[in-house]
């Protein structure tokens, strides 16, 4: 099913769905938003704003952060290692306050996350700070070594996996639509080895929240994460969800 993010009574009956522990959250980049002048602000769009300034970009609309980061490297020729660099310094000053990702990490019960987005930084330190726990971590990374969680159903301390790796802790973190197509095209044979991520992925409902991909990505990861074939949705005892906000993406993506 699809449902709209900013419905409280949607959101109410998610949490509650989400405290039975039947679910795995998929964290996208409408999760990460701060309170602005003009309403809640992506932290995606803010990113992409500030990137476009310090290379004086005045000619592009702002859009999604992998559409300007795809912009800089094919048309302005910037290599991807000194936008990395500047989108670091752009991370560590930003200290606003996350209304949804705080209301979804006060959640009891809730255990690990699967974070979609390269901010990763911005979870990890809203968990400590919510639940007052050490959080662990663990990037995803075609270039680096990549190891298995520990098994989820006896976590002490909440856990995070970053699917397109970490502006701050990994090399090659996923900031462009190449980039995450390379990322998805080697993801399932590195992950054969990760037996409890694979069971949080395969075996309990899916909570996509906030994740707005253009049509081919959304069915892309579903597809990916889910490790299920399209027609298969739907059929087990398990299902997906996927909740996100209203833009001209939500109409595209797959409805189940």
């Amino acid at each position: 099913m699809n449902q709209i993010i900013s419905d409280q009574f949607d959101w109410k009956e998610l949490t509650d769905l989400i405290s039975e522990g039947s679910v795995t959250p998929v964290i996208g980049n409408e999760m990460y938003k701060f309170n602005s002048g003009n309403g809640q602000l992506p932290i995606d769009s803010y990113l992409s704003k500030k990137i476009f300034e310090l290379y004086k970009i005045t000619d592009e609309p702002v859009v999604s952060l992998t559409d300007s980061v795809s912009y800089l490297e094919n048309e302005k020729k910037i290599k991807t290692r000194d936008i990395i660099i500047r989108l670091k310094s752009i991370i560590n000053e930003v200290n606003y306050e996350l209304p949804l990702l705080t209301d979804l990490v006060k959640i009891q019960g809730l255990k690990y996350y699967i974070n979609t987005t390269v901010y990763n930084e911005l979870l990890e330190k809203k968990i400590q700070q919510i639940k007052n726990q050490k959080v662990s971590s663990i990037n995803f990374s075609l270039a680096g070594p990549f190891e298995d969680s520990k098994a989820l159903v006896n976590l002490a301390d909440p856990f995070v996996f970053n699917v397109f790796g970490s502006l701050l802790s990994t090399n090659d973190p996923a900031i462009s639509e190449e980039d995450m197509l390379e990322y998805a095209g080697n993801f399932t044979e590195k992950m054969k080895k990760a037996s409890n991520l694979v069971d949080a992925l395969k075996n309990k409902t899916l909570l996509f929240l906030g994740c707005s991909y253009p049509e081919w990505m959304m069915r892309f990861a579903l597809r990916l994460l889910s490790n299920q074939p399209m027609h298969q949705w739907g059929t087990d005892n398990r299902i997906i969800i996927v909740v996100n906000d209203k833009s001209a993406y939500r109409d595209q993506q797959y409805e189940i």
